[in-house]
């Protein structure tokens, strides 16, 4: 788990990451 985080941290996908997680969040309905 600790290893996918830092594979997504050196690629600099956090912009895809906060996408991803806004999606989710558009889909519980908060």
């Amino acid at each position: 788990m600790i290893k996918a985080i830092q594979d997504f941290s050196s690629s600099s996908s956090n912009s895809a990451i906060i996408r991803r997680v806004h999606h989710l969040l558009l889909d519980v309905g908060l």
